[in-house]
């Protein structure tokens, strides 16, 4: 069996390539684009014919940690706009208001409110789409309250940010992340 393995980063390709008990490793500069990369590591470690193929890639976590990805919006209902900047309950120092934490993926002037409201049981308020700002980003994250469990008023948004911004990248919560808690929905969004 011969197994390959193959990880981009921003700076270097690693190989790893497992055949007839033998491991063999490369490292390969990385190329403007991914394939290229996977390709000249894949000759570097000296794969040919293989029974298994693992890829992995660091460079969208890279992105996120140096902040140099697309200058993004989040909208969120209406009063829950710091919802990035709150975060969860459960931290390391709860009763330590000095303590530093990471910046929030999205700062505060680019968040913003939608006036809406669910519950989980169903519609609180009605959608307002006119209350929805106009923004200027590059992508928008849309976390609307339970809209794991209830997404019209989320799907409505992204339709209407959509129209707005034909260019813009736009993500709502129940697609990528339909689970119950906002904060881990909004940060995977």
């Amino acid at each position: 069996m011969r197994f390959l393995g193959i990880d981009v980063g921003g700076t270097f390709t690693d190989a790893v390539l497992l055949a007839g008990g033998e491991l063999r490793t490369a490292k390969v500069p990385t190329a403007p684009r991914q394939e290229e990369s996977v390709v000249a590591a894949a000759r570097a470690v000296g794969a040919t014919d293989v029974d298994r193929f693992t890829h992995g890639t660091t460079v969208a976590t890279n992105a996120l940690l140096e902040r140099k990805g697309a200058r993004t919006a989040f909208v969120a209902t209406a009063g829950f706009e710091h919802l990035l900047q709150l975060r969860r309950q459960t931290r390391a120092h709860l009763y330590r208001l000095c303590a530093e934490y990471p910046e929030p993926l999205v700062p505060l002037e680019r968040c913003h409110g939608v006036r809406e409201r669910t519950g989980p049981d169903g519609v609180l308020e009605q959608l307002d789409l006119g209350s929805l700002p106009e923004l200027d980003a590059e992508a928008v994250a849309v976390c609307l309250l339970h809209s794991y469990r209830h997404p019209e008023h989320e799907r409505a948004v992204v339709a209407e940010l959509r129209r707005r911004l034909p260019d813009a990248h736009v993500v709502a919560s129940h697609e990528c992340a339909p689970e119950f808690r906002e904060y881990e929905r909004a940060s995977t969004t």
